[in-house]
C-alpha cells in the first residue's frame, strides 16, 4: 500500500435556474481509496446565499448555511465506485459553485 498522500479534489457547476446545483468527486483509480477531513465550498455569488450539504451516497456528511467561502470537517472513507457529492440549494440562477475534497489518499494493490 503507497501513501498516506495529499488529497486536494475538486469539481464545479453552473447552479440552475432554481439556484440549486451539485457535483460528485470520486477516486479515479480502482486502486485508490480517499480519507476526507474537510470539504470546502466556494461560490461566485453571496445574495442570495446558497445553502451546501456534502454526501456519501445518500448519507448526509455535514454542510454549511454559508455555501461560498465555508468549509466543514468530515471523517470519511470513499472507496472507488462511491461518490461524495455536495449539492447547494437556494442560490443565484447562474453563479458558479466550487467543491473541495481535502485530506489524503492512499494506494492498494500491484504497482
Amino acid at each position: 500500500m503507497g501513501g498516506p498522500y495529499q488529497l486536494e479534489a475538486h469539481a464545479s457547476c453552473v447552479l440552475d435556474g432554481s439556484g440549486n446545483g451539485s457535483v460528485s468527486l470520486s477516486p479515479q483509480n480502482n486502486r485508490v481509496v480517499w480519507n476526507v477531513t474537510t470539504v470546502s465550498v466556494q461560490g461566485s455569488s453571496s445574495n442570495p446565499m446558497p445553502t451546501a450539504t456534502a454526501f456519501l451516497g445518500s448519507t448526509a456528511l455535514g454542510g454549511t448555511y454559508a455555501g461560498s467561502n465555508d468549509s466543514d470537517d468530515v471523517d470519511v472513507t470513499v472507496y472507488p465506485g462511491q461518490l461524495l457529492t455536495v449539492r447547494w440549494t437556494g442560490g443565484t440562477p447562474g453563479a458558479s459553485a466550487t467543491a473541495y475534497a481535502y485530506g489524503t489518499f492512499t494506494t492498494t494493490g500491484g504497482t
